[in-house]
């Protein structure tokens, strides 16, 4: 399993507000969104979806930063 952490960059409200908008709208149309858990700025997805993952993000290059980590569990604490 591969967690994805990401955090959305822009100079002001506007530009932030339309990448948001431009990465959300791409991503409910990619598999990624099928596939994930994801909360505010983490997704958790299957390893087999690990390259659609890392081209979705560096379409975003420049307008967030994003890291990902390898796992072999994740666990609900509350």
């Amino acid at each position: 399993m591969l967690l994805y952490f990401y955090d959305l960059h822009a100079s002001d409200e506007k530009k932030f507000n339309q990448i948001k908008r431009r990465f959300y709208y791409q991503f409910n149309k990619s598999n990624l969104s099928k596939c994930a858990l994801k909360t505010k700025s983490v997704l958790y997805i299957d390893d087999i979806y690990e390259s659609e993952a890392d081209s979705f993000f560096k379409q975003f290059a420049g307008q967030l930063v994003a890291h990902k980590t390898k796992c072999e569990s994740i666990e609900q604490i509350v």
